[in-house]
């Protein structure tokens, strides 16, 4: 694999997004105002989009929310949901950011736990999945 990052490929994430969360997990409304206010993250493998995620600025100073992490389905346990979170962190804190939260889907709980990211707040349903808030000091 040859992996590389970039910004603001929002087509590029937007095709993902649409195939993992749409068409495989089965999400209506996966699109919303904060994709015209965020930074999109995608990483590829020889220059075929593989994965993406996105942060946007949280309602308190210093807070970021990631969100939006999707691999393509042949592309995962490889890691790179893994690399792709690295990275987020990493553009997150070079934009002053001091804290990430996050509304993971309860199964991936520990993906999360295993990069420093602890649990809050109560269970809710986005669509018919379990979510809950996550946060980590950067």
């Amino acid at each position: 694999m040859e992996i590389e990052f970039k910004l603001n490929k929002k087509e590029d994430c937007f095709y993902i997004r649409k195939l993992v969360f749409m068409e495989e997990q089965g999400f209506e409304n996966e699109f919303d105002d904060i994709d015209n206010d965020c930074t999109f993250i995608t990483i590829y493998d020889h220059n075929r989009c593989i994965g993406c995620a996105r942060i946007f600025k949280g309602e308190e100073e210093g807070k970021v929310i990631f969100g939006r992490l999707a691999i393509l389905k042949e592309y995962r346990g490889k890691k790179l949901g893994s690399r792709l979170l690295e990275y987020a962190q990493t553009i997150a804190k070079e934009q002053g950011y001091q804290e990430m939260h996050l509304h993971a889907q309860c199964h991936a709980i520990p993906f999360y736990e295993a990069f420093g990211y602890t649990t809050y707040g109560p269970i809710e349903l986005d669509e018919t999945v379990e979510h809950i808030w996550m946060k980590k000091y950067l």
